[in-house]
């Protein structure tokens, strides 16, 4: 058998060492069927990205770049496909898309929402949106059957429309407060709180027995430190006649709001939907993972810096991420600022003293998978409120209500 001679299979070995070297250095300037002609594997991807990173020749620039890939950032991605625009990107540091709207699936094969969402609109491109993401037969269509439970009693929701299921002096008390307040004026004074607004719109007895408590521990400040001027159409006004009807006929009124029948995916939760829009999305286009997470923005030269250490140069940034993380990230940015904007609008110290200043709340989200069937009086139900105080948690939804798919086989999730 031939053999070939050691200095010269050294020198062969060097010789292809140091090709493949500069081919995948210069590889990310190649188109991919040029890299298929060569059948390099999928590993070759990121071995360019690893012999590129340390040195970014080119900084990639674009019109448009998102930050966030949930609800926010993909729409105005898709705003941006529909409009024939080709030079924008998605960044985000989360391996999945849908942000707050995602959903993951556990080890026993229970889905659960990061939160518990509910799909409704009278907005038709939103509709649309969402038949674009999953088709007709892809959803569940709900009636709402939700509750509030006071004082050992389940009172249905809209409260202010079933107070007749209120024990009798919780029933006193919050009837007693909207006679009070009809008698008073036909039109409450302009509120310059929450708190204000639900006291005038529904009397003391409510506000005490549901309305503050519950609040309260939703939003976890005073609402007298809210405005209202949000509140439209999510909260139930009052009719006073009809409450008093529903009282002596012993009937429910569950019918009033925007969210009376909803409608849920059948597979992959609330975040099967952003999956599958961010999946419409020309490809290339949305980055997700930890190494596309953006730490800094320079506003001045408008050039992000991503974990993984590259950069982007944008024309146009579209933030969907929370005010204080963007601050941070402008701090950090304007701390490393160089180029024609000698004095820019904010500083590093100033968008670290706002960051610090904003205020927001958390969530602790506990999803139980359990064996077994939904308790009769649960077997439809959506959603339920808990306002008062020893009750830790301020709202419970049987989730696997919602879809099938949501538990296995045999499992109650909620």
């Amino acid at each position: 058998m031939a053999s070939v001679d050691p200095p010269i299979a050294s020198s062969y070995f060097f010789f292809i060492l140091l090709w493949l070297t500069l081919f995948y250095a210069f590889s990310p300037l190649l188109p991919p069927s040029f890299l298929f002609l060569f059948g390099l594997p999928p590993l070759s991807h990121h071995i360019c990205a690893l012999l590129s990173m340390p040195v970014q020749a080119t900084m990639l620039s674009f019109d448009v770049v998102i930050i966030g890939a949930g609800p926010t950032g993909l729409g105005a991605a898709l705003r941006l496909t529909e409009r024939n625009r080709t030079s924008w990107c998605v960044l985000d540091g989360s391996d999945v898309a849908g942000g707050l709207s995602r959903s993951v699936k556990d080890d026993h094969g229970f889905t659960w929402d990061i939160g518990g969402h509910v799909i409704f609109s009278h907005y038709q491109y939103y509709d649309d949106v969402m038949e674009l993401a999953i088709d007709a037969s892809g959803w569940n269509v709900h009636q709402r059957e939700s509750y509030v439970y006071v004082a050992g009693a389940w009172v249905p929701y809209p409260f202010q429309n079933n107070i007749h299921r209120l024990p009798t002096e919780l029933r006193e008390e919050c009837l007693g407060g909207l006679e009070r307040l009809t008698e008073a004026h036909a039109h409450p004074p302009a509120a310059l709180n929450f708190e204000q607004w639900f006291t005038n719109q529904f009397g003391e007895g409510i506000a005490r027995v549901f309305m503050r408590p519950y609040n309260t521990k939703l939003w976890t400040v005073p609402p007298s430190a809210m405005s209202c001027a949000w509140v439209g159409e999510r909260v139930a006004q009052i009719d006073l006649a009809q409450i008093k009807q529903n009282m002596a006929r012993g009937e429910d009124d569950v019918g009033w709001g925007p969210n009376a029948t909803f409608r849920f995916p059948k597979e992959g939760g609330t975040g099967g939907i952003y999956r599958a829009l961010a999946s419409r999305l020309p490809r290339g286009r949305v980055h997700l993972g930890p190494e596309h997470r953006v730490v800094a923005v320079d506003p001045v030269r408008k050039v992000l810096t991503l974990r993984g250490g590259r950069q982007l140069r944008y024309t146009a940034l579209l933030s969907s991420i929370p005010l204080d993380e963007l601050l941070r990230a402008l701090a950090v940015g304007l701390e490393s600022a160089t180029g024609a904007a000698p004095h820019p609008p904010l500083d590093a110290a100033t968008c670290r003293l706002l960051a610090d200043k904003l205020d927001f709340s958390s969530t602790h989200i506990v999803g139980l998978g359990m064996r077994g069937t939904v308790p009769s009086f649960l077997k439809t139900a959506c959603w339920l409120y808990f306002p008062e105080s020893h009750i830790c948690f301020y709202r419970a939804t049987v989730f696997s209500n919602y879809a099938e798919r949501n538990a296995p086989e045999g499992g109650v999730g909620a």
